[in-house]
């Protein structure tokens, strides 16, 4: 079983980074066969476009070696910074590019890492945004690393609080572990049929002609483009068509 630590900050030198091999170092000492480090510092990745759906040869130079970790992987660790608020575009872009089967029902642990005593948004949006598509298992437990440029550092905890952060971690990642033996079997079993349900909710199937009719909005409605919810059912129905035909 082997173990991908993302470090989802494309800054260089980022504590994320440090962090990782922190975690690395864990996971190596409470028995994890093999583990590997992504790190997205220097943000090596373009932000995806439609080449990655073409089989576009430079992109498959590029993002298939990559790709070969998480595709080998059975479990995850996704390190994230909070800036402004938010999660690094560079982590969202890899997810993009993940698409919906490189990470498909395997669990995952999310660390979020803050300067000061943020890190709470990261969770929040990770949790919301980035496992619809991937069908990444995020697991229950999560950590936050506050105050990160004290935290972590050297054999011994600095303080009362990096005790409890590493003891916290070393449990978080003992679930991690076993989540993974869990669903390995539902991998193997045939409950997963990812042609017929590729995206969510929205089944691949092409949207009925009568359907479109009915969702198509008309210039008899006060705005002359539809209502509110008209346009986004019509919207949805014609994305689900362009997935169909290969192309969004």
């Amino acid at each position: 079983m082997k173990i991908s630590i993302v470090a989802g900050s494309h800054r260089q030198e980022s504590e994320c980074g440090r962090v990782a091999r922190y975690i690395e170092a864990v996971l190596q000492r409470i028995g994890a066969d093999r583990t590997c480090l992504l790190s997205l510092s220097g943000n090596p990745l373009p932000l995806w476009n439609e080449g990655v759906w073409e089989d576009d040869p430079q992109w498959a130079a590029l993002w298939n070696p990559i790709a070969a970790e998480p595709a080998g992987s059975d479990r995850f660790v996704i390190i994230a910074p909070e800036w402004s608020g938010m999660v690094p575009a560079g982590l969202k872009n890899f997810f993009l590019l993940c698409g919906t089967d490189l990470l498909t029902h395997k669990p995952g642990m999310i660390v979020a890492v803050s300067a000061s005593m943020g890190g709470a948004y990261t969770i929040v949006e990770l949790r919301a945004s980035s496992y619809k598509n991937t069908r990444l298992c995020y697991i229950p437990d999560h950590v936050i690393v506050r105050s990160v440029g004290r935290m972590l550092k050297g054999d011994q905890p600095a303080d009362e609080h990096d005790a409890s952060l590493r003891a916290r971690i070393e449990y978080s990642l003992g679930l991690l572990l076993q989540c993974a033996k869990a669903l390995r079997a539902v991998r193997a079993s045939d409950a997963i049929d990812l042609k017929r349900f590729p995206c969510g909710m929205q089944p691949a199937q092409p949207v009925p002609a009568a359907l479109r009719r009915a969702i198509r909005p008309t210039s008899q409605s006060p705005s002359g483009r539809g209502s509110a919810q008209i346009r986004i059912l019509y919207h949805r129905a014609c994305a689900a068509r362009r997935r169909n035909r290969g192309a969004a």
